[in-house]
């Protein structure tokens, strides 16, 4: 077995960082592209890029096979940099990825949980 230094262990730490916990909604999760890619780890990834297409052809170094629609799955499972670990409640309540046609969207701005959270409009 080989031994892995610190000097290694370091930089394998700064190419992959964990997923950070969310605190959006149900609605803003599905409205932002996110689709449910673990139940067990409660992982919600999206395609994080417009060019995802592009991407996922040079990573496959071809054309995928088939139609364009079975693709976003493997991106948002494979090659999305935009994952989140949502509460248990929350992520069984979104869609899984698998099948689901949506692909990129355009990052929302945060939105209130709730009509209670919004500042009142000055007149």
């Amino acid at each position: 077995m080989k031994h892995i230094t610190d000097e290694e262990l370091d930089r394998i730490e700064e190419q992959w960082s964990p997923p950070e916990h969310t605190d959006l909604s149900v609605e803003q999760l599905i409205a932002r592209g996110y689709r449910r890619t673990s139940n067990k780890h409660r992982m919600l990834s999206r395609i994080d890029r417009p060019d995802w297409w592009e991407v996922l052809t040079e990573h496959l170094h071809r054309i995928p096979p088939g139609p364009r629609s079975q693709w976003p799955d493997f991106y948002r499972r494979v090659l999305s940099n935009d994952t989140v670990i949502a509460l248990a409640y929350v992520a069984r309540q979104v869609p899984t990825s698998g099948h689901d046609p949506v692909e990129y969207v355009e990052d929302l701005p945060p939105m209130p949980r709730d009509f209670n959270d919004r500042k009142p409009e000055e007149d």
